[in-house]
């Protein structure tokens, strides 16, 4: 069984004590806020201890005005620049961006598919129009 944990938090000094309760995989955020952001030197320590990182790209995006084209296509390069050039996540690997909030289906329609729309059309851009390097999910 896989155990994962999902936290705003640095992990390197609960190294061993992840190791030791069994976890597999942590859930750590790309994000202009510094304080839950991933950080290049924990990346290499979760990854040189085993255990495997899930990307999620999150700021705030907790309510319906957080979504929109432009905010997803900002929220797509910046992502994209942080896996690709700060964390040099492996291309293939997926970026999850955070829908933090319970959508109505017009809000959906209308504000979190268009976002992702932005987020494609970044991402795309960024590849210089070829193969994606990343995988899109929504977290």
């Amino acid at each position: 069984m896989v155990r994962v944990l999902d936290t705003t938090r640095d992990c390197t000094p609960q190294i061993a004590c992840l190791k030791n309760k069994g976890f597999d995989t942590v859930i750590r955020y790309y994000s202009k806020s510094a304080w839950k952001r991933l950080s290049q030197g924990e990346a290499r320590v979760l990854a040189d201890n085993g255990l495997s990182i899930v990307a999620v790209y999150q700021n705030r995006q907790n309510q319906a005005a957080d979504f929109d084209e432009p905010q997803g296509a900002r929220a797509g390069e910046h992502a994209y620049d942080y896996a690709s050039n700060v964390i040099f996540q492996p291309a293939g690997s997926a970026i999850y961006f955070s829908v933090d909030f319970d959508a109505s289906a017009a809000e959906i329609t209308q504000r979190v598919i268009p976002f992702f729309a932005g987020i494609r059309s970044a991402f795309t851009a960024m590849d210089g129009g070829g193969p994606a390097s990343y995988r899109i999910g929504v977290y």
